[in-house]
């Protein structure tokens, strides 16, 4: 049995997958399978994937696409290793990942998952940001300290660093809801943190996290996001973390204008579909009469004058050293 397994849900990215297939091959830790599932993909992934000569990489391909979720768990119930991780296609590992996550594994008992700072890069793997996170140390959540920490300062474990222990996991039956939509990682996160173990996060940045245009692409992406605040303030409500409901509610509202804002202004969106949303979003109780002056210059802007919008949200994410895709 080996003692990793690395799994790379796939999908029509051929042109991505065969540097992220290399970044693990080339790990100074060695001791892992590499499971490949591809999800029906029509491009040329197949091939890309058998030009690698590799005993450790296994190539599953879906005869129909299940769905990415989906596939995500497809990936949990075929690992055959200690511990398993779940990478994305379009990313690149530093070689040390591996072999600094199964330390920390091994030597605590208590850890059952660990996760590392990233880096960001462009799609032409240009970096954009040497650290996700500017931290001088490592950090150790107890029970219930990641969920306060992910509302009150947004603090997000990367899912393609993210290494769980396969038996705790499979033991409590933890696996990514589909119904929680593109949160469903995050969500999985605070579902593991309910558990009287630790997660460990490595402030040392062993990820190239690519950001590109194909990531924002999922359908119905607002009600799905809408959708998994109610899970979450649920989940919160049944645990009774009441405490934490206020930073959910300000970092889910903010975080859902500021989107809105963007797909309106680009054009992503029309003006009824913007009305809608706002007017869901009043009805789930969202902090949207209480949002800063300047959130509300933002929707005004992307409401009547989606131009001067862009422009000044290009100029903020030159500022803050970050691009929209």
């Amino acid at each position: 049995m080996p003692k990793v397994t690395v799994a790379i849900p796939t999908y029509n990215r051929a042109h991505y997958l065969k540097e992220a297939i290399e970044s693990v091959l080339a790990q100074t830790f060695k001791d892992y399978e590499l499971l490949i599932l591809d999800n029906a993909s029509t491009d040329n992934t197949e091939e890309v994937v058998k030009s690698f000569d590799d005993a450790r990489i296994r190539y599953i391909k879906n005869e129909i696409n299940i769905g990415g979720i989906n596939n995500f768990n497809k990936a949990l119930d075929m690992a055959k290793g200690e511990y398993v991780i779940i990478f994305h296609d379009d990313d690149i590992m530093k070689p040390e990942l591996l072999e600094k996550e199964v330390e920390i594994l091994d030597k605590n008992d208590d850890v059952v998952l660990v996760a590392t700072n990233i880096s960001i890069i462009n799609k032409r793997g240009m970096i954009l940001k040497q650290r996700e996170k500017e931290l001088d140390n490592d950090i150790i959540f107890e029970k219930y300290d990641f969920i306060y920490k992910l509302f009150k300062e947004n603090f997000v474990l990367p899912c393609p660093t993210v290494m769980l222990r396969t038996d705790f996991i499979n033991r409590n039956n933890i696996r990514f809801r589909p119904e929680i939509g593109p949160n469903a990682d995050g969500y999985m996160w605070m579902e593991i943190n309910l558990y009287n173990k630790k997660i460990l996060f490595l402030h040392e940045p062993l990820l190239m996290y690519r950001h590109h245009e194909g990531q924002d692409s999922s359908n119905n992406f607002l009600d799905r996001n809408i959708k998994g605040y109610q899970y979450a303030l649920k989940l919160i409500k049944e645990n009774k973390l009441e405490y934490i409901i206020p930073y959910l509610k300000k970092n889910a509202t903010y975080y859902l204008i500021s989107v809105l804002s963007n797909k309106l202004a680009y054009g992503y969106i029309k003006r009824d579909d913007f009305k809608r949303y706002i007017d869901k979003l009043k009805e789930e109780e969202f902090w949207i009469n209480d949002i800063k002056v300047s959130y509300k210059l933002r929707l005004f802007l992307s409401y009547y004058c989606p131009i001067i919008a862009i422009i000044l949200h290009k100029v903020k994410m030159i500022i803050t050293n970050q691009k929209y895709y």
